[in-house]
């Protein structure tokens, strides 16, 4: 057990500068990491955001994991809540694994539908854009889209005018952009920016000419040919001069717009969610299409699709109900490996019952346990470091989930957490202060002393060499 009494200061570095020089030359540069042992588990629901500290007031539309600067990563919920854990954050806060936080004044009004991270290349790194449906962003005018870098809230010029419901960052050959999905008519009044756009950090520009409805999701694919930008929605052309008639799914590639086959067609129809998977089968990463539908390429296929960059096909039965809202690749730690979860507004998956959550393994559906009583939006996996691994996180308007949460629950797996003893201050990075600490009680022996990186009741030199060796590295790696 690492025990952090006191943290390091400047002069206690400055004080142990001759030993640190001296050690430096002995000890060996050597990564040592460790993982928790895996005990017998099954993934399940795990009550967490049930009680009045944690719980979120309404609706869950998106999630990410972000690191603002501040620490480790964090999960990053958004939607239209007012409060969660009893504080008021409006619509957008931050999950650390135990508490929130909110982001400045939040959101003023409105909903969020959609949050990215993207580096616009000013110098500042990384920083989380929330789109949606809003006027204002920490108290200042915002159309429907805002960034926020870690400390403020700034618009992104004159935002877009109407709702923004999809993100997605895209490299066309001219470099990193944010591209922007939804059911507007213009982007900062650039021209043939209607329900699709992109800003460079700078500027609003066209997306080869626009769609004509809205763009409800957008994923990066290499179907081996190049990695493009996937557009899914209600829309039925795409481009201008001519428009290229389309079935609620087009590719962009940075210079043309392409269709995918026949596209999906019948019940809505409508795309709502895509992401890319490898399911093992052997064909390598596909991209996985969810939504309202019950048909792609010609085949009957229930709300849920896959195209390998060529041909549609059919995830067994699919899922029989309303919608697919949301897709998620997620690894549980049962040995089978990363599999796609789908959640939305359902009752079975194959076949079976599942409400409104189901996992497709690549060759078959399964439950997650009752599921969800009420639709689900989003899905993220994420590790909150608490040493039980990454947990699939599903946000939406359930009432109830098998463990009694609301709006937001968790699902754990059985993935070991990754043990990064170096990070002493427990920050994830390795730095001067996990240094000092190991030279500021080097040789003192006992239990629990600050430094005791391997757990052996002395601070020496395998725990120097651990913490050298890596020093200046993000925790976990």
């Amino acid at each position: 057990m690492r025990n952090l009494r006191k943290r390091p200061t400047t002069r206690s570095v400055r004080n142990t500068h001759s030993l640190r020089i001296a050690l430096l030359g002995a000890a060996p540069l050597v990564l040592a990491q460790s993982a928790h042992a895996a005990g017998a588990c099954a993934p399940s629901w795990v009550q967490t955001f049930s009680a009045p500290s944690s719980v979120v007031s309404s609706s869950v539309n998106a999630m990410t994991v972000f690191n603002d600067g501040g620490g480790c990563p964090a999960l990053y919920v958004a939607g239209s809540f007012v409060a969660a854990g009893g504080a008021t954050v409006n619509r957008i806060a931050r999950w650390d694994g135990t508490s929130w936080t909110a982001l400045g004044d939040g959101i003023g009004n409105g909903t969020v539908r959609a949050l990215a991270v993207f580096d616009d290349g000013s110098g500042d790194g990384p920083a989380l854009y929330a789109g949606g449906n809003f006027t204002t962003a920490g108290g200042a005018a915002a159309n429907s889209i805002a960034r926020w870098d870690g400390q403020s809230w700034s618009p992104l010029g004159a935002g877009v005018s109407g709702d923004v419901s999809a993100l997605a960052v895209y490299n066309d050959g001219n470099g990193e952009a944010l591209y922007v999905g939804g059911f507007f008519s213009s982007a900062g009044g650039a021209p043939n920016t209607n329900n699709i756009a992109r800003w460079n950090g700078a500027a609003w520009s066209s997306v080869g000419g626009g769609a004509n409805s809205e763009v409800s999701a957008l994923a990066v694919y290499n179907d081996g040919s190049g990695a493009a930008l996937y557009a899914g929605g209600f829309f039925s052309n795409v481009g201008s001069s001519p428009a290229l008639p389309v079935s609620r799914i087009a590719r962009w590639d940075g210079a043309s717009w392409a269709a995918l086959g026949s596209g999906v067609s019948g019940g809505g129809p409508d795309v709502y969610a895509m992401v890319v998977h490898d399911d093992g089968s052997g064909g390598g990463d596909a991209l996985y299409v969810g939504g309202e539908f019950t048909n792609a390429g010609g085949f009957a296929a229930s709300n849920v699709a896959r195209w390998d960059g060529a041909a549609w096909s059919t995830l067994g039965s699919g899922v029989g109900g309303v919608l697919v809202d949301a897709l998620a690749v997620y690894d549980d730690g049962s040995g089978a490996g990363p599999a796609l979860y789908a959640g939305g507004f359902f009752t079975t998956a194959g076949g079976a019952s599942a409400m409104s959550i189901a996992r497709w393994s690549g060759g078959s559906w399964s439950s997650l346990q009752s599921g969800m009583t009420g639709f689900v939006h989003a899905l993220c996996a994420f590790d909150d470091r608490s040493g039980a691994g990454p947990a699939l996180y599903v946000g939406g308007d359930f009432a109830t989930s098998a463990a009694g949460d609301a709006r937001l629950a968790k699902w754990q797996g059985c993935a070991p957490g990754v043990d990064c003893p170096a990070d002493i201050t427990n920050d994830c990075r390795v730095d001067f202060d996990d240094l000092a600490i190991v030279l500021s009680n080097f040789g003192q022996t006992g239990p629990d002393i600050p430094g005791d990186v391997n757990n052996d009741d002395a601070v020496d030199f395998e725990d120097l060499s651990i913490v050298l060796g890596a020093f200046g590295s993000d925790c976990p790696l």
